[in-house]
């Protein structure tokens, strides 16, 4: 299994002990839309109970909920609402209902984070879904899912079992911001991340719906032996679960004109190969 702990308010740390043969998993998601008629929940469910076969911990960057139908919220539409949550305690219930049926995963999930989605609940309406999911989920099954900002750091830190070589590799995560681009998709956002976070080894963006993993490679000069070593930075951007265009038909994403975006997550895989720890970002879809 794994730990985690909170070093700051948007940092975390999650612990594991390696030795010859280790293999961990995480996934790596954002945008679930979790209370939208649109979540593919089969798929998500699917890619949830494999985590949990894999003992991998999970992460949601932002955008889990879509909550849209609150009274100040201009986005609201009659038919974009499960029945179940068609109730006047309209964001109780989205917190409760996503407690309930996301409870046999809780042991797995790791940290929960804001997306636009909910910072707009939190302006209109005064209260933090993620937040109080978080302390739903606790309760309920006395597991200990952690919260994380808009953006934030994921530390992983894996000692060997002999109690030294220790390896840490540092994921950024920010859900995102603006629109990804039709033709550019998420390249020009890398490009400034890149900048933006240079200690980071990967770095995940949320919010576009796009599936896109890029490698910038940067050079650094050791100052003390005045070596110079290339170094690798991995960008992801994550998709999402909620099918917008479905077959084209209508609705907000096909009257804009966007176009078919795919679905899903990242596996984030760790494997020691003897001498260091070395890591693998596949599609999860």
């Amino acid at each position: 299994m794994f730990s985690i702990n909170e070093i700051s308010r948007n940092v975390h740390q999650v612990n594991t002990n390696h030795k010859s043969g280790f293999e961990k998993w995480f996934l790596l998601t954002s945008d679930w839309h979790y209370d939208n008629p649109q979540c593919n929940r089969v798929l998500l469910h699917r890619h949830l109970q494999e985590a949990k076969d894999k003992d991998a911990g999970i992460f949601c960057f932002g955008d889990l909920f879509c909550a849209m139908q609150g009274q100040h919220d201009k986005r609201r539409m009659k038919g974009d609402t499960m029945a179940i949550h068609s109730q006047p305690n309209y964001f109780d219930m989205l917190v409760n209902e996503a407690a309930e049926t996301l409870a046999p995963f809780a042991e797995n999930i790791a940290l929960i984070s804001p997306g636009n989605h909910e910072t707009a609940v939190t302006k209109n309406a005064g209260t933090n879904l993620i937040d109080r999911l978080a302390q739903v989920l606790n309760i309920n099954t006395e597991n200990r899912v952690f919260t994380g900002g808009y953006g934030g750091y994921i530390m992983f830190r894996s000692q060997h079992e002999s109690g030294g070589n220790t390896q840490i590799t540092t994921l950024k995560y920010f859900h995102g911001a603006g629109g990804g681009g039709p033709v550019t998709k998420t390249a020009i956002k890398h490009q400034r991340a890149a900048v933006n976070y240079p200690d980071a080894d990967i770095v995940y963006h949320g919010h576009y719906h796009d599936a896109q993993q890029t490698i910038f490679m940067s050079e650094k000069i050791n100052k003390t032996n005045n070596i110079v070593k290339l170094r690798e930075q991995t960008h992801i951007s994550g998709a999402s679960y909620k099918e917008e265009y479905e077959d084209g038909f209508g609705g907000w994403h096909v009257e804009r004109g966007a176009s078919p975006k795919p679905l899903g997550g990242w596996w984030l895989h760790f494997k020691f190969d003897g001498t260091k720890i070395k890591y693998n970002v596949i599609r999860a879809k």
